[in-house]
């Protein structure tokens, strides 16, 4: 009985993280008139707008215990899509950037941009 009153708390704990971020909206300001933002919504889908390439990229996203992990195309060069995979930290109202990778040859590698750490998105919805 303990075993079992123990797995569906843990289960409970899993769906709420699950759908902790579902139809949320968070936004980071990288200067005085620029403001990225995420838009989570069901389904695991979620827009990244930023406002310094002026172009909102379409991903997916799961969680992990408090590790928000981002997939997302770029296909805004024209030419051949990209992939990129953001890793969170969900900390309360705030996500801290910990990764990035870039798929390069079918495999994902630390990317040619770097992680700004000090550039943390805050939930507003």
């Amino acid at each position: 009985m303990k075993t079992l009153l123990i797995s569906l708390f843990a289960c409970s704990i899993l769906n709420y993280c699950n759908n902790c971020l579902s139809n949320s909206a968070w936004t980071c300001t990288i200067a005085n008139t620029c403001v990225d933002s995420l838009k989570f919504t069901g389904k695991n889908h979620v827009t990244n707008y930023s406002c310094e390439l002026g172009y909102t990229f379409q991903g997916s996203y799961s969680i992990s215990k408090n590790l928000v992990t981002i997939i997302e195309k770029d296909d805004s060069h024209g030419g051949k899509a990209e992939y990129s995979k953001m890793k969170f930290m969900l900390k309360g109202n705030a996500l801290y950037p910990i990764s990035n990778e870039e798929l390069v040859n079918g495999k994902w590698a630390k990317s040619r941009v770097p992680i700004d750490k000090k550039y943390i998105f805050k939930k507003i919805k």
